[in-house]
């Protein structure tokens, strides 16, 4: 019973880190944008594809920031050159 304790205690508690750049991207969706930003561009200039993805998307249609369709594309091209899919910035299902 007690070397189950660990793994139940794991189970019951869910998750314990959460990424940021999901947690700012959902902001991001429910249209907090300057909150979202705040993580999602120094992420995106690190190289996070999934922050690069969002911060094009906010650059393209001016969420958050200036409109620049310049910048919007050089960031989808970097999200899609590590395999993310290119304005794939939508809501994702629930789990």
């Amino acid at each position: 019973m007690l070397k189950l304790f660990p793994l139940i205690a794991a189970l019951v508690a869910g998750p314990v880190f959460a990424d940021p750049v999901d947690d700012a991207r959902q902001l991001y969706l429910d249209g907090e944008y300057e909150a979202a930003m705040e993580v999602l561009l120094p992420a995106a200039e690190s190289g996070d594809a999934n922050a690069q993805n969002v911060v094009a998307d906010a650059y393209d249609k001016g969420n958050g920031v200036e409109v620049n369709r310049d910048k919007a594309m050089k960031l989808w091209e970097k999200s899609a050159s590590q395999g993310f899919s290119a304005r794939a910035v939508q809501p994702r299902p629930a789990v």
